[in-house]
């Protein structure tokens, strides 16, 4: 999630997070209990580029004056006596005095390939070879919790990928959109769960499938609901983007109609077990072209399966 639209959530977009939908609040209620009640962790996470030396800043540190000779910052809320905060991140001062707060400084690993997207894969799973679990997941199955595990955004968070407890990946359209549940309620341990979420106002949505962790079967074919079957949507997967090693995404394809979506469905595809995000969009009529106009008139005189 980018930083404007979290902070545009606001307390009324987390409370609709808190309370989607009661389905999913059936869906947590009935789960395993935990093994701490009561505590949240709340864990924010902002993907790109940070000047890390410029927002904990060792500003006695000669190698830092040397490197940063009109970037160097000198004034700012202190740490230490050897640290100090970038002058905009004042409000964190008083957290850190009441011991509310850390800073994890130099965070790496031996040997990187300067791969960025083997990095993000290493970051996520907390693992040189960049594959397993998410740490976050990980964390939660050696706690012995079911979760859930929530996150905000339409990308989502590799970390709460591949354990044992349920992971919810929660995009705009969960917050104000139209639900629809594409598979039967089950708690089974074998099955998979999906729902969607759609919004008819803006032609958009997202669709979160869940293979739980004894399901066998890979995929799962989901059709959609509430469509306009003679719009043209395009779908993505932004969980895992065709561009990232290791991927088994395709790339988008071809625009399909709502009634396509409608009847003969997506198919889902999960290798490990965890969560899935698919995001569609509506095409503007300027972007369909000849396409849009070929597929109408035989959508209109097909039959519904």
């Amino acid at each position: 999630m980018k930083r404007r639209p979290f902070l545009q959530l606001g307390a009324g977009g987390f409370a609709s997070v808190l309370a989607v939908s009661a389905w999913l609040d059936a869906l947590a209620s009935n789960a395993a209990p935990s093994a701490t009640s009561g505590k949240v962790l709340v864990w924010l996470e902002l993907r790109g580029g940070n000047d890390g030396l410029n927002t904990v800043i060792p500003f006695r540190d000669p190698i830092y004056q040397q490197a940063r000779p009109t970037l160097a910052l000198n004034e700012g809320p202190a740490l230490t006596r050897e640290l100090i905060l970038h002058p905009a991140l004042a409000p964190l001062q008083p957290h850190w005095k009441a011991r509310r707060m850390a800073f994890a400084l130099g965070v790496g690993w031996p040997k990187p390939n300067r791969s960025h997207f083997k990095a993000m894969d290493q970051w996520a799973t907390a693992s040189p070879s960049g594959a397993g679990m998410g740490w976050l997941a990980n964390a939660l199955d050696q706690r012995g919790s079911s979760g859930p595990l929530v996150a905000l955004g339409p990308s989502g968070s590799t970390a709460l990928e591949g354990g044992r407890g349920l992971a919810l990946q929660i995009a705009p359209a969960m917050l104000s959109g139209d639900y629809y549940p594409l598979t039967p309620y089950s708690l089974a341990a074998d099955t998979w769960i999906a729902w969607q979420f759609d919004r008819p106002d803006t032609g958009d949505g997202c669709v979160q499938a869940f293979r739980r962790p004894d399901a066998a079967s890979p995929t799962l074919t989901v059709r959609l609901r509430g469509l306009d079957e003679f719009r043209s949507y395009r779908v993505d997967d932004f969980d895992r983007p065709v561009d990232r090693p290791g991927s088994i995404a395709k790339p988008s394809e071809e625009p399909r109609t709502g009634r396509q979506l409608m009847t003969e469905g997506i198919t889902i595809e999960l290798e490990r077990r965890g969560s899935a995000v698919l995001r569609y969009v509506a095409i503007l009529p300027e972007e369909q072209g000849s396409a849009m106009r070929d597929e109408a008139p035989a959508a209109r005189g097909g039959s519904v399966r």
